[in-house]
């Protein structure tokens, strides 16, 4: 597994990747609303998993495979380096709002609780996607799901988008919940459809 982290970030040393997270990190202390961190944990998910396109690329996959890495673990590396890096990322720039805006604990919860839920949705469809399509269904998930959630921001964002949505913790327990209900069962079919693969 060390490996396959080795390899990934390897890969996304290459797109000089790290300097625009820090440059999108820093801009997040800075950002006028508390949900860029949403936006960045999108950007995150989307490079992260990007990585299983790389790694398909001139029969990457069979060769990949020929190391000692089964199949599962291959799969769960993926999900722990698209969530790790979402949720780092996305979880520090929501830091840095919520201090820049001087939140209470509520609304502060359901900043972190949201990041969490958006990394959790994005990777929860794309890595299945990316595993049974490859990179041209991948891109159709990404621009739907995209616009799916800039038209749902719309439709619930409130009169003053600084302030997010305060709910009850028991509204944020269950957001985190049904993310890592989503996430296992996502985890589950990359599995199965990896497993039935033919490389």
């Amino acid at each position: 597994m060390k490996g396959l982290f080795a390899k990934d970030f390897s890969i996304l040393n290459l797109r000089h990747i790290p300097l625009i997270l820090a440059l999108l990190t820093i801009t997040g202390f800075f950002s006028i609303l508390p949900w860029f961190s949403l936006v960045l944990a999108a950007i995150v998910t989307g490079w992260t998993t990007s990585t299983i396109t790389t790694d398909q690329l001139d029969n990457g996959w069979p060769a990949l495979f020929v190391f000692p890495i089964s199949r599962k673990q291959y799969v769960r590396e993926k999900y722990i380096l698209a969530l790790l890096g979402a949720n780092g990322f996305g979880m520090l720039a929501g830091l840095g709002s919520c201090l820049l805006w001087h939140l209470d604990a509520a609304q502060s919860q359901i900043v972190f609780a949201e990041v969490f839920a958006l990394s959790a949705l994005l990777t929860s469809v794309l890595i299945p996607v990316l595993f049974r399509w490859s990179s041209s269904g991948a891109d159709k998930a990404v621009f739907i799901l995209g616009l799916a959630c800039v038209f749902g921001l719309k439709l619930i964002q409130p009169a003053n988008p600084v302030v997010p949505f305060v709910f009850s913790p028991g509204i944020v327990a269950l957001l985190v919940l049904v993310s890592l209900g989503l996430i296992a069962g996502s985890y589950a079919l990359s599995i199965h459809i990896l497993q039935t693969k033919d490389l």
